[in-house]
């Protein structure tokens, strides 16, 4: 907010005047303000009372002597005016700035320039530029004698007379000085006498205005005009400003003058009217005619004083629907009958296009499928919008701010918002019997009808034409009210009664239907069938092959699509190599190679568990040398060689305790005639227990008997010439296990015993498995020792360096019988087939 006012200054200091005027202002312009001049363009200073030598904000007068100054804190300031013709001469005032009030602070004179010296002296914030350049230094030694005398500016009691002070006196009995005189006898006109300046003003105290004086009067000899007084006042303090200014009274004027006057309310408030004599006391810009000293109040009011804000805010509705305009008024009481108008909150953002009429209150909005909500949490998590289910969040509450002429209230409220109408029904029928087999079986039913939509169904009826008997309600009416709630499901019960036609068709189905209204009268429907099957039957046969190889179980007649569990169990002295499927799909059967699995039936199905003898109790293990030396391809031809081997094991009587093994070596099949050795390697610590052999080869020489050491590696050569173990075998064919029929002329007897017998357990070397098809399930190493150089060939081979690797060929070139079969690669493989 401003401080204003006016400047001026005695024309004989300020002004050059004519010569016949200049005497008349000597006598007269210096202590009588209303012989002062408007002093246009002067500069205005505004500084602080209490720290005053810091100017804090310079201005210029305009051409009326008017100057302001914005932005002005509340406080006590001293405002300086210089002289436009010499700034050696200054006239200052005094000015209390109001919180929120504007200030006039009127004209500065002598009594407002002398008391703030006084408390620019006490507050040692002295310019010497003011000292009349050196020359009035004895006045300023009499300012500092009163300031002396008074001792301090009590700037709080100044405040709180400011209104009474009229004169140094008063100023000076404020501030405790009970005889002030004597010091201004003291002062004189001490200053060169062609310089009319500041001592002229100070000089005579007690004929200057108080602070902020616009006219003058007293002190001077000779008649005077009649001058009366005008103050000014407002009421309550704060409530606006006048012209002229309150600061400023009293205001003296000639005898007849007719003053403009004029109010201005301050932020808050609204003018009244004036007391006192005026020409219209009910407008704010009037006028005074100054016959006689007059005061007279300009009357302010805060219109806000005495409101009443809005209360018991409401709103009319507080649930809307998705995709539905939702309209709801904003309703507000009020004491004063008021207008309200109606916002949203400052800090609110409202969603979608929802809005507010700021006359009426009413709000509306077009909610969405992301608006929807609940004012409170309820029982489910979800709700469902068309049939699609929906994750339930609590409301954000809509904010708005009710206002009247003065006062303004939030409000919040919670409008939930459901889903849109959607009505469904879902139908569920099931059978109780999975099949029928004959005339007149009855078929059961369960139908079950959900509510899954958002709204509640009445008047459900069910139909099922094909049914026997019902459908017929059974349960789940809650509310017994013959409404189908949200989420609720109702049960019915029917039956149907097997035809011959049911029979031929090999099947039955028939469908159930429910059909209800929504609260909008429309059908709403939904029907499911269901099919029961005639019962079809299929034979399982589960063979056992060789016949005293094990035992199986599972067979029997099932329905069809009967998943049947199978097993099997092999008998001592074999061992389970798979099933094979005689009659049916293969892909009925879960796994073939294992002992236990399952069987789906859907057509007749013959199965056969197939054992083969245990290659340590008595069984045959056939091994093939695949292609000794260079491979042509892929076939049991010229370089490939075949021999069996079946083990005896003897035991110590009844106990488990091994005594002997025999190994029978027989020769089977060969391509070339090549001269190899066949061994059969026992590697060290294979057995616990030393002893001897008997290696007994019949048709060639090496036989062999001798004492063994169980720790070494015990390696028999058991066919000395694979070439000449079947010599009898000749020309470029291709022999194999099954259909080869040349007799072997070298065979051999390995049989090997233990001086004590002990407990050895076979089963730790499982031949039989899978991951074991190069050997690596046998105790022993069954392994061709090939020559690296041969001439004498059945067929002219280029001679080669031998390599000795392995390589697996199609297990399917061994069709499995009653033996184990082998392949081996050089010394090393052994296949499982």
């Amino acid at each position: 907010t401003t401080i204003s006012g006016q400047i001026l200054m005695p024309t004989i200091c300020c002004l050059p005047l004519p010569e016949e005027e200049e005497s008349m202002s000597k006598d007269n312009g210096c202590n009588e303000t209303e012989f002062w001049a408007e002093v246009p363009n002067a500069r205005v200073e505004l500084k602080s009372a209490e720290k005053c030598k810091n100017v804090l904000d310079e201005t210029f007068a305009d051409g009326s002597g008017y100057y302001e100054f914005e932005d002005v804190k509340p406080g006590l300031y001293i405002i300086t005016a210089y002289c436009t013709e010499d700034e050696g001469f200054v006239v200052k005032d005094v000015a209390l700035k109001v919180e929120g009030k504007a200030l006039d602070a009127g004209i500065p004179d002598c009594t407002s320039t002398g008391i703030a010296l006084v408390m620019e002296e006490i507050n040692d914030c002295y310019n010497d530029f003011y000292q009349c350049f050196g020359k009035y230094s004895s006045i300023y030694k009499k300012v500092g004698s009163i300031a002396e005398a008074i001792g301090e500016v009590n700037i709080q009691g100044i405040l709180n007379q400011y209104q009474t002070i009229e004169s140094i006196d008063t100023l000076a009995e404020a501030a405790g000085i009970t005889d002030v005189q004597p010091i201004l006898d003291d002062f004189g006109d001490v200053c060169d006498p062609d310089l009319y300046g500041l001592v002229d003003m100070i000089c005579e105290w007690n004929c200057c205005l108080a602070p902020g004086a616009t006219g003058g009067g007293g002190g001077g000899n000779g008649d005077e005009d009649v001058t009366y007084e005008l103050i000014m006042q407002v009421s309550p303090e704060g409530g606006g400003t006048t012209t002229p200014s309150v600061g400023g009274s009293p205001h003296t004027y000639d005898e007849g003058t007719v003053v403009n006057i004029s109010a201005t309310a301050a932020e808050g408030y609204d003018f009244v009217n004036w007391t006192g004599d005026v020409a219209d006391s009910n407008l704010s810009s009037t006028t005074v005619t100054m016959d006689a000293d007059k005061t007279v109040t300009a009357n302010f009011v805060d219109p806000c004083a005495d409101n009443s804000a809005p209360y018991v805010i409401e709103l009319n509705n507080k649930s809307a629907v998705v995709g539905q305009l939702y309209t709801g008024t904003v309703i507000a009481d009020d004491n004063d009958d008021d207008t309200l108008t109606f916002a949203f909150a400052d800090e609110y953002t409202p969603p979608g296009d929802m809005a507010i009429d700021s006359e009426t209150g009413v709000i509306t909005w077009t909610p969405t499928e992301e608006d929807i909500c609940f004012c409170e949490q309820i029982a489910s998590s979800t709700v469902r919008q068309k049939s699609e289910l929906i994750e339930v969040r609590i409301c954000d509450l809509i904010q708005v701010t009710v206002s009247d002429p003065c006062e303004s209230v939030d409000a919040e409220f919670c409008v939930s918002v459901q889903p849109a109408p959607n009505p469904d029904l879902e139908v569920v029928k099931t059978a109780t019997e999975s099949s029928f087999s004959e005339v007149d079986n009855i078929i059961h039913y369960t139908i079950t009808v959900e509510n899954t939509g958002n709204v509640t169904i009445s008047n459900l009826n069910v139909t099922d034409p094909q049914a026997t008997t019902g459908p017929t309600y059974d349960s789940g009416d809650a509310s017994n009210d013959g409404i189908l709630g949200v989420g609720e499901t109702w049960t019915y019960l029917a039956t149907h009664s097997i035809t011959q036609a049911d029979l031929d068709a090999s099947s039955f189905t028939n469908t159930a239907t429910a059909t209800g209204k929504d609260p909008q009268n429309q059908d709403v429907t939904d029907s499911d069938d269901e099919t029961v099957d005639a019962a079809i039957s299929y034979t399982l046969i589960l063979n056992v092959n060789p016949s005293g190889g094990g035992t199986v179980s599972g067979d029997g007649t099932f329905v069809a699509g009967t998943v049947a569990p199978i097993s099997t169990t092999a008998n001592d002295g074999y061992q389970f190599t798979g099933w094979s499927v005689d009659l049916g799909n293969s892909s009925n059967v879960g796994n073939t190679g294992l002992s236990s699995t399952n069987v789906t039936m859907n057509e007749d199905m013959t199965l056969t568990a197939n054992f083969v003898t245990d290659i340590y109790q008595g069984g045959t293990l056939s091994v093939a040398f695949e292609d000794l030396e260079i491979a042509l391809d892929s076939d049991y031809d010229y370089n490939d060689w075949v021999v069996d081997l079946e083990m005896d094991t003897v035991y110590d009587g009844d106990t488990p305790n091994l005594s002997s093994i025999t190994f029978d070596i027989t020769p089977k099949a060969r391509g070339a005639g090549n001269d190899h050795r066949f061994h059969i390697l026992i590697p060290a610590d294979t057995f616990s227990e030393n002893g001897n052999f008997v290696l007994d080869i019949s048709g060639a020489g090496g036989d062999d008997t001798n004492t063994f050491d169980a720790s070494a590696n015990m390696d028999f050569v058991v066919i000395p010439d694979t070439r000449d173990s079947l010599g009898n075998e000749s020309g470029n064919t291709t022999n194999t296990v099954e259909s080869s029929s040349v007799s072997p002329t070298v065979i051999a007897t390995l049989t090997i015993t233990f001086d004590t017998p002990f407990y050895y357990d076979f089963s730790q070397y499982d031949p039989y498995s899978a991951s074991n098809m190069h050997g690596e399930g046998l105790f022993f190493d069954p392994y061709i020792e090939v020559d690296e150089a041969e001439s004498d060939r059945e067929f002219d081979i280029p001679n080669y360096e031998i390599e000795k690797r392995k390589k697996i060929q199609e297990s399917q070139k061994f069709n499995v019988r009653t033996n184990i079969f082998l392949k081996i690669t050089l010394n090393t493989a052994i296949v499982v087939a």
